[in-house]
């Protein structure tokens, strides 16, 4: 066997343990961006995403690009980097919901993302400033990921003083969505920062009305049909109760208001809402 051969084989059984290895949310989010990323190939005229543009003009024949968006890469060099980085931004949120729950945050949050960008752009597309016009990726998902978890204060997100300065983790991916740009130009800067808005919006509990019930969840793995489910390995189930907010969680305050929350999640204070 060739050495080309030989390192071809064993790139492909990696792979396979890699993919294997990942719980069934991301799983599914992987295979999906995959599957899309070679019929986009195949078809000769590939799909550029989710133009603005497009969607004000003509809304009818573009809005699905909402639900795609997420899962369309402009390169295999972004696609590639998407499906490393995407997997571990999402386990916190499967392994602490389940895998319907985190399902569910893919399609909701990929399509208020979608909306919130095409929303951000219309002034400049309005007086004639080109910004990041046809976008797509799991940019979007992940800095709302990366936000859930930074104002949870959790993983690499907790808060750190910096010149004996306390930087609440809350920050961090703003500081992220501006190093970004200014390192990498071709960083779709408004499409992340529109993920960074659509998981300000979760994690105040904003979009809770768009999520199915954990009671719901619970009674849909739990049937018949789906116990199946259940006995497999990368399938995460959804807690039978999650816990509310208490006094006694580090670093989470009482429920309040909405514009309390809001106002919580910019300040640095932790707005986390959980029972969605």
């Amino acid at each position: 066997m060739s050495a080309v051969g030989y390192y071809s084989i064993e790139t492909l059984k990696f792979i396979k343990k890699w993919y294997l290895s990942l719980p069934l949310s991301s799983a599914v989010t992987v295979l999906t961006c995959v599957t899309l990323s070679i019929v986009n190939v195949a078809r000769g005229s590939p799909d550029v995403g989710l133009c603005p543009n497009l969607i004000l003009s003509s809304p009818l024949s573009n809005i699905y690009h909402l639900l795609t968006v997420p899962f369309l890469h402009s390169s295999i060099v972004t696609l590639l980097l998407n499906l490393l980085f995407f997997p571990p931004l999402n386990k916190m949120l499967e392994t602490q919901r389940g895998t319907l729950h985190s399902m569910n945050f893919v399609v909701i949050v990929g399509i208020v993302t979608g909306l919130l960008y095409v929303l951000v752009v219309i002034p400049f597309w309005a007086v004639g400033i080109k910004v990041d016009w046809c976008i797509g990726g799991l940019n979007g998902l992940m800095y709302a990921l990366m936000t859930v978890e930074a104002n949870q204060k959790v993983g690499v997100f907790k808060t750190r003083r910096i010149f004996g300065v306390p930087l609440p983790g809350a920050i961090y991916p703003w500081i992220l969505l501006v190093l970004s740009k200014l390192f990498f130009t071709a960083s779709p800067f408004f499409y992340n920062l529109a993920g960074i808005l659509g998981g300000i919006l979760y994690h105040i509990g904003a979009l809770k009305f768009f999520f199915i019930p954990d009671q719901a969840l619970v009674y849909i793995e739990t049937s018949r049909a789906l116990r199946w489910l259940e006995t497999w390995e990368a399938f995460v189930p959804t807690p039978s109760s999650v816990s509310l907010p208490t006094t006694d969680d580090i670093g989470v305050e009482p429920r309040s208001s909405l514009v309390g929350r809001l106002r919580g999640v910019f300040s640095g204070g932790s707005g986390r809402y959980t029972g969605l």
